[in-house]
């Protein structure tokens, strides 16, 4: 009985590890997708203000 649930959790325990791994996959995708933004707005802002 014992190892029927630690199976069980065992395979709960994967399933959560396999989920958070997605998670942190998209947040890294959607952080440099805000780094490119802001590049790019740095970028913009550089061409639009005057030279000094």
């Amino acid at each position: 009985m014992a190892d029927l649930e630690l199976q069980t959790t065992f395979a709960e325990l994967q399933s959560k590890v396999i989920d958070t791994q997605q998670k942190v996959k998209l947040a890294d995708v959607r952080l440099e997708q805000l780094n490119r933004m802001k590049k790019h707005a740095h970028l913009t802002d550089k061409e639009i203000m005057p030279a000094e």
